[in-house]
């Protein structure tokens, strides 16, 4: 599930100020005032011993029976807690430089996955801004039995484990080496252009599903993300029992 939601483009410029000059979009330089937009090598994959989660005592409930829950995208747009909510889930833009001109391009994607969120930090020792923003249970989670169990219970196709990088733009810049004019770019079944199309869904995954507003930055994110079957139901909450996750997740009250 890709949606490519505008697309604008220009001949090919260097200047980073330039890229954003479009007329429908002419406050975009005011959102991502000095940002520099991603690579794909700025997303970093994990392979931490240990993942921390924080949440209240209501929900320390049903982890205690073995019930577990994994959010997606659509999910994370719409939750009713209006501080963990964010509208901007699975949206990117990427800003693709080709031999003779560039090509912006707005893109929704990641919905075929179902997603844990989890902490990154080096110890035991309890963030203020997680507590009061989550609450005062910490689960300390031995990563990887625990990542590979749940992937076989749900089926998962792929699993994809990166640190959030937080950019209020949340642009992509890459580079593909073909040329495209102008009135090819309208032709969408172009061999060129279907060329462009499948190089943008490889590259839009990751910058749609591991970028979040700098609003969240303090969250200090790691995700994981299964990659699950495309008719699959990703508007609501996938709840699931394992109890044989238990023993890889120590329970600390702070």
């Amino acid at each position: 599930r890709y949606s490519i939601i505008r697309q604008m483009s220009k001949k090919k410029i260097d200047n980073r100020s330039d890229i954003f000059q479009f007329k429908n979009i002419k406050r975009l330089n005011e959102i991502i005032d000095n940002e520099i937009p991603f690579q794909l090598t700025d997303y970093k994959q994990f392979n931490n011993k240990y993942i921390y989660k924080y949440l209240s005592k209501d929900s320390l409930r049903y982890i205690e029976k073995g019930l577990f829950q994994l959010g997606s995208l659509d999910y994370y747009k719409k939750m009713e807690n209006i501080s963990a909510r964010d509208e901007l889930e699975g949206l990117s833009f990427i800003y693709t430089e080709l031999n003779n001109r560039s090509i912006y391009s707005c893109i929704s994607a990641g919905k075929n996955f179902r997603i844990f969120c989890c902490t990154e930090q080096s110890n035991d020792l309890p963030s203020n801004y997680h507590r009061n923003t989550f609450g005062n249970i910490l689960l300390k989670i031995e990563a990887e039995p625990f990542i590979k169990i749940i992937s076989e219970k749900i089926g998962a196709y792929a699993i994809h484990s990166y640190k959030v990088n937080y950019s209020n733009s949340k642009l992509l810049r890459s580079k593909l080496d073909i040329n495209i004019e102008p009135t090819q770019i309208s032709n969408f079944n172009s061999v060129e252009m279907q060329k462009y199309f499948h190089y943008l869904i490889n590259q839009c995954n990751i910058p749609s599903i591991f970028t979040k507003s700098r609003y969240f930055s303090n969250e200090n994110e790691l995700r994981i993300a299964f990659e699950i079957p495309f008719d699959a139901d990703i508007n609501i909450p996938y709840r699931f029992e394992s109890k044989d996750l238990l023993e890889y997740i120590e329970i600390i009250e702070i």
